[in-house]
């Protein structure tokens, strides 16, 4: 949400205020007078009641900005609990993770990945021939997770140190691998052609 909106919002709760504040100190002429002495009360405190609304309403959607912008973490759960599901459907699942995601135009995809307890999520933008992404333990990483976007790219394998490959079946152009405790120190990952040549690496 950028500073204008924001104003924005602001200005509307002030002009609220205003103009209930008019409501209550100008009561109609056409009220008995009886009723003259209880009747700004009662407006004042409907007053209250619609202000705590709003204001509440406001900090509520700001406070979600500043969630997504400050934590890319956090943006999954943030659309979690504003869609009520996950950020796109189920595209894979190795190990305990699993992998969803959505295709928002130009090569970028909004990725989720999930497992028990826990939840990451951001995007991949669609730029790099291949985009990794990965969830850190203490011994190293636990899962890796893509995008590829070289135009020639049929497959994806998972480079380890001692020189032997993990094949990793591409969905479309995404990918997830959960690793082994003995495969958590990954030297590269890269995008092979239809026989089997490489056509793009990167390092997690």
């Amino acid at each position: 949400m950028s500073d204008i909106a924001k104003d924005s919002i602001g200005g509307f709760e002030l002009r609220l205020l205003e103009e209930l504040e008019l409501l209550v100190a100008a009561p109609s002429s056409a009220v008995p007078p009886a009723r003259r002495r209880w009747l700004p009360r009662s407006r004042l405190a409907l007053v209250l009641v619609v202000v705590a609304l709003v204001v509440g309403a406001t900090a509520t959607s700001i406070g979600a900005w500043r969630l997504v912008a400050q934590d890319a973490r956090k943006a999954a759960i943030v659309s979690k609990l504003q869609r009520g599901r996950h950020v796109g459907p189920l595209v894979t699942s190795s190990g305990d993770w699993s992998l969803y995601a959505a295709g928002t135009g130009r090569g970028r995809t909004d990725w989720e990945l999930s497992s028990q307890g826990e939840t990451a999520g951001g995007a991949f933008l669609g730029r790099d021939p291949i985009e990794l992404t990965s969830v850190s333990g203490a011994f190293g990483y636990e899962v890796l997770a893509g995008q590829v976007n070289a135009p020639k790219a049929a497959s994806v394998a998972v480079l380890l140190r001692d020189g032997s490959r993990i094949p990793v079946q591409l969905e479309g152009k995404l990918f997830l691998l959960a690793l082994t405790p003995a495969q958590r120190h990954p030297e590269a990952v890269v995008a092979l052609d239809a026989v089997g040549r490489i056509v793009a690496r990167a390092r997690p």
